[in-house]
């Protein structure tokens, strides 16, 4: 093992050993700016996924599914319907009350 030269040849060297450096203080500064940046981070994150579980999104806003007209066999607007919502019913007994037709003489 060889020594290491002196940086002058004719130099002697007066050091007992390697000088002990100062262990390097991080600065809480940083730590702290850091920590809330991976905390507003998560947090961020978390609404996202919160908001995605319960929304649909499409990339071209197009949604499959079956459309079925009502259109109303009837003159004048409809006022009552004598049926509950999902109540099944039979063909020609469920009739809607609508106003009687006006006449109008201009």
């Amino acid at each position: 093992m060889q020594n290491a030269p002196t940086p002058y040849p004719n130099a002697t060297s007066t050091e007992a050993g390697p000088l002990m450096e100062e262990p390097k203080r991080r600065n809480p500064l940083i730590l702290i700016i850091l920590a809330v940046v991976v905390l507003a981070g998560a947090y961020y994150g978390w609404t996202r996924y919160q908001f995605a579980k319960a929304h649909e999104s499409t990339d071209d806003a197009q949604v499959e599914g079956d459309v079925y007209p009502i259109l109303p066999r009837v003159g004048g607007p409809v006022l009552d319907v004598k049926v509950q919502d999902n109540q099944p019913v039979k063909k020609a007994t469920c009739w809607p009350s609508s106003m009687p037709p006006t006449t109008s003489s201009a």
